[in-house]
């Protein structure tokens, strides 16, 4: 686990990590389950990551009480609007319950 994760991990111990990454061998897999919650690998379908999503959130007891956003790197993740927003190109993700995610750039939001 580099720093950057452990420190995210520090600040932040209740959040779900979910991992998005290119890397499909069962050793990065193993090596990204070591500290993350779920791992997923490029391509997915924006379904299956927002129920990802939804299983950690509901794992993790987190309930959308606040306005405020939680801010990783270039994303701002607002929960109680169920938005996620990549800060450097103003793209968002909205998903909903029990439908997909609405995004033409689900997927570049990442990079």
């Amino acid at each position: 686990m580099d720093l950057r994760w452990a420190a995210i991990e520090k600040e932040h111990p209740a959040v779900p990590i979910v991992m998005l990454s290119a890397r499909t061998s069962i050793d990065d897999k193993l090596h990204g389950l070591d500290f993350a919650d779920d791992y997923v690998t490029k391509p997915f379908h924006p379904d299956e990551l927002a129920a990802r999503i939804e299983v950690q959130l509901r794992k993790a007891g987190t309930a959308a009480s606040s306005d405020t956003a939680l801010k990783l790197d270039h994303l701002s993740i607002y929960e109680k609007d169920n938005r996620i927003v990549n800060e450097e190109t103003g793209d968002e993700i909205i998903y909903r319950e029990n439908s997909s995610i609405s995004s033409p750039t689900c997927c570049d939001i990442w990079a």
